[in-house]
């Protein structure tokens, strides 16, 4: 009787009634019925507790608002507590998918939430402005998400569309409404702002692709896609991108051939045979810097964006990451002194320019040297009105005009330089052309405080500038995008010189501002798919600021971009406005340039030349734009004495000497270039005998030397 009523009550219980007879049957000879019922049912009990806990289910309700489909589908769907679960939805013909409301919120079709408790999800759909028609082609079957079909799009709303192959089934390329997006992507984005029809074309013959990494970088097609089906004759393209701002791209390696560009980071290959490619990405080496000093005088160096270092004379040796960007300047730190020139790896300056600027991509020897000004005494100098000096000054103007016309001085200069005296009635030109603009005539300061670093190697403009022409069917050098006037590649060339080799006051500012417009373009949907080749050209110009909104039509672009501007307001690089502040416009300067056959490089300095070419040299006092004998001789005057000076009320507006002299307020004299240092060389006076044997000169800045050009020699 004891034993059957156990045994009835674990059967209420648990159901396990054999394993209940087996252990009360076993237990019942050794304990009484009270405690074995009180056992029993703790352990049952307690078990069934833990497994009930287990088991717990949440429901999931899934609604719909408008047409269209939603998976799993509409209803009310169980699942244990803790699972998360996915879902999604697909527009219809006539219908939009527009958002998920309710315990899950987004406008992406794909949406997952966690099942901690009860949830209600909806689906709304609205009436479509535009609709997306997605076929397959070919001869073998792919997949796409999503599938054929035609879905209803509100107008701007974007869909990114990915394609997927098996074994035997390789993707041919999209044809139809690509927008911008390389027709071999396995993953393209679309603005829907009108009808669009787009076919997915595979095939049953081709070949495979693998993509893989080593270091620390990334590719796409990446290698998380392996393997990469493509039909036959596909041309793709290949990009390595940073990761690790300490690692860098360095070369691909495998199923290329010897003439393909390993060191670019995108590559294209024809897909004619099974490849096997891998992005090699290696981390940043150091390099050597030894600064030599020779002279009294001292260097101001920046390092990137720090605070300026000042380094005096003697030997000094550094160490950088690769591509550390180094501006150095001159300074005149002794009386007496001067500096001279840069010799080494000094980088694309002019040696006679006090500043310089270069990357770190190698280990480098640089060399600034400072020269003692000349006291010049008169050994081996003309003197004033004794003749012709000594043979050692008679064979620096007779010997030393080698490849100018023969026997155009002979028997004149000799003669003339007799009778050279002060009192040579001479009519002056004031100018000078120090170099690059300091920024007279800009706010100082808008950016004070504020450092904008740009941690990439210099853009690889001129290759992404190719890309970037092909998208509008033009050549790179005849692209005007934004419709200034300039060409693309021009504008681009002042845009390369502000980032990657500053040396005015804008520098900072202008990097801001670039970093910036960068970083905005980088959220753009678009991004990856579409701008990425030329990303960097098209940072540029949205940073330059003229016709943004152009820009903006024609590259479907979403973001706000804020041009670079100065603290008036202006913006500095449009075609309308002047850089320089010298009276020309930038289009002027551009005109200017073209008109004497300068190239981009040019342009860029006459963009950011504070001071005009003077429209005649310091010489031409008569301003006819041909030297005379009697404007050779001023020349030649300031050459026999000390240096020269300025003085008001002369017939140019200088004087002989330079020592006991303070008035150096008017301005570097034309001839006055190699170096300009109030002293006439013998390489200044041979420059002079060149323009006295031509038929004339005219302005060509920054095509010469000193900024002037023959119009030829007489015979």
């Amino acid at each position: 009787m004891r034993y059957t009523l156990v045994s009835e009550y674990l059967f209420l219980i648990k159901g396990k009634t054999t394993f209940i007879r087996e252990v009360s049957f076993s237990l019942k000879r050794y304990y009484d019925f009270p405690k074995i019922l009180v056992f029993l049912s703790l352990i049952i009990f307690s078990d069934y507790l833990s497994y009930g806990a287990e088991k717990i289910k949440y429901p999931l309700k899934i609604e719909m608002e408008g047409e269209g489909t939603v998976i799993p589908g509409v209803g009310t769907f169980y699942y244990d507590s803790g699972t998360t679960v996915y879902f999604n939805a697909l527009p219809s013909e006539n219908y939009a998918f527009s958002s998920w409301q309710g315990d899950y919120q987004s406008t992406s079709w794909f949406g997952s939430i966690l099942m901690n408790g009860p949830k209600t999800v909806r689906a709304v759909f609205v009436p479509a402005d535009w609709r997306l028609t997605l076929t397959h082609s070919g001869d073998a079957i792919g997949f796409t998400y999503p599938p054929p079909g035609i879905y209803g799009f509100t107008d701007g709303q974007q869909v990114g569309i990915s394609v997927g192959t098996s074994e035997g089934v390789y993707f041919g390329g999209w044809s139809g409404d690509l927008d911008s997006n390389p027709h071999y992507s396995e993953f393209v984005m679309l603005t829907m702002n009108s009808d669009k029809s787009l076919d997915a074309r595979f095939t049953s013959t081709g070949y495979v692709l693998n993509v893989y990494v080593v270091g620390d970088g990334g590719v796409t097609p990446g290698p998380m896609a392996n393997p990469h089906r493509y039909s036959e004759g596909l041309l793709i393209s290949l990009m390595a991108y940073q990761t690790n701002p300490m690692w860098r791209f360095d070369h691909w390696s495998g199923d290329i051939d010897e003439n393909e560009p390993q060191y670019y980071i995108l590559y294209s290959i024809l897909m004619d045979r099974d490849r096997v490619i891998t992005a090699h990405f290696i981390e940043k080496p150091y390099y050597k810097l030894i600064l030599e000093i020779q002279g009294l005088g001292s260097v101001s160096m920046i390092q990137g964006f720090e605070n300026p270092v000042v380094i005096t004379s003697g030997l000094h040796e550094f160490n950088f990451i690769e591509w550390t960007f180094i501006r150095c300047e001159a300074i005149n730190s002794e009386p007496g002194w001067i500096f001279d020139h840069w010799e080494g790896d000094f980088g694309d300056t002019l040696p006679t320019y006090h500043r310089c600027s270069f990357s770190m991509d190698m280990n480098r020897y640089v060399r600034v040297v400072f020269s003692e000004l000349p006291t010049l005494e008169g050994e081996g100098i003309y003197e004033e009105g004794e003749g012709m000096g000594t043979e050692e000054g008679e064979g620096l103007i007779e010997g030393s005009s080698e490849g100018l016309s023969e026997g155009t001085l002979e028997g004149t200069i000799e003669g003339v330089i007799e009778g050279s005296e002060e009192g040579i009635s001479l009519e002056g030109e004031e100018g000078t052309i120090e170099g690059l603009p300091e920024g007279e005539g800009f706010e100082e300061g808008e950016a004070e405080g504020e450092v904008c670093l740009w941690s990439e190697q210099c853009p690889n403009f001129s290759f992404q500038g190719v890309r970037y022409g092909n998208l509008f069917g033009v050549t790179w050098g005849a692209c005007d995008s934004n419709n200034s006037g300039i060409p693309d590649e021009w504008e681009i060339e002042i845009v390369k010189n502000l980032l990657c080799y500053p040396t005015g006051k804008w520098e900072d500012m202008f990097i801001c501002a670039y970093v910036n417009n960068y970083e905005t373009l980088k959220t753009e949907p678009r991004f990856h798919t579409s701008y990425y080749p030329f990303r960097h050209i098209l940072a540029g110009l949205l940073t330059i600021g003229e016709n943004i909104e152009l820009l903006a039509y024609l590259l479907m672009l979403e973001k706000t971009y804020t041009p670079f501007r100065l603290s008036e307001g202006i913006l500095p690089l449009a075609s309308y406005e002047d850089a320089d502040i010298d009276g020309v416009s930038n289009y002027e300067e551009y005109l200017f340039t073209l008109s004497y056959g300068g190239d981009k490089s040019i342009f860029l300095q006459n963009l950011f030349n504070p001071v005009p070419v003077p429209d005649f040299q310091s010489t031409d006092t008569n301003q006819n734009y041909k030297i005379e004998l009697a404007e050779l001789l001023r020349i030649i005057q300031f050459f026999n004495s000390s240096g020269f000076h300025c003085e008001e009320g002369t017939e140019d507006g200088y004087a002989p000497g330079y020592d006991g002299y303070d008035n150096f307020s008017c301005g570097l004299h034309t001839a006055d270039y190699y170096p300009p240092n109030w002293h006439i060389s013998i390489e200044e006076v041979l420059r002079a005998i060149q323009f006295f044997n031509a038929v004339g000169y005219f302005v060509c800045p920054f095509m010469s030397e000193d900024h002037y050009c023959m119009l030829g020699l007489t015979l």
